[in-house]
């Protein structure tokens, strides 16, 4: 439509997406961008769910904190967001709260501006920003630099 085109090319192997999940020295991230347009990549909306989901709860390829670790503080750590990405005195709390029998990704390829399931909270700075997918009025998200 209006000459847009968007493409996904599916290069890797299960396997070996498996073999490096388990390396203890991979973190999980995603290189999904806002600004997506109508079609973002599925990635956008469930990345993070999704590892709890397929390689936690019905894969087994980690555990429940090695991919918590994996998408948190391993991650925040190698970019220097030195307040972040564990739970510690001092330490932001940016949180989401839920129940990891539940936890599931829903986008698709088809309909990929679907939020995840099973997320009960999310707090930034210990303020709730949002509860069962929906946001409050108030902002509390802000802009993160390397420290």
């Amino acid at each position: 439509e209006e000459g847009k085109v968007g493409i996904t090319i599916m290069s890797m192997s299960q396997d070996d997406v498996d073999r490096v999940l388990s390396l203890p020295y991979c973190a999980v991230i995603s290189d999904s961008l806002y600004g997506g347009g109508d079609s973002p990549h599925p990635r956008l909306y469930g990345s993070f769910p999704r590892v709890i989901r397929e390689y936690v709860n019905e894969r087994h390829i980690m555990n429940l904190a090695q991919a918590i670790h994996k998408m948190t503080g391993m991650p925040a750590a190698r970019v220097g967001l030195k307040d972040r990405g564990l739970i510690r005195e001092g330490y932001a709390a940016d949180l989401n709260v839920f129940d990891p029998a539940k936890i599931r990704d829903t986008a698709t390829y088809t309909q990929p501006k679907q939020l995840a399931a099973g997320i009960d909270y999310t707090l930034l700075a210990g303020q709730i920003a949002a509860r069962d997918n929906i946001k409050e009025e108030e902002s509390f998200g802000r802009l993160l630099r390397k420290q």
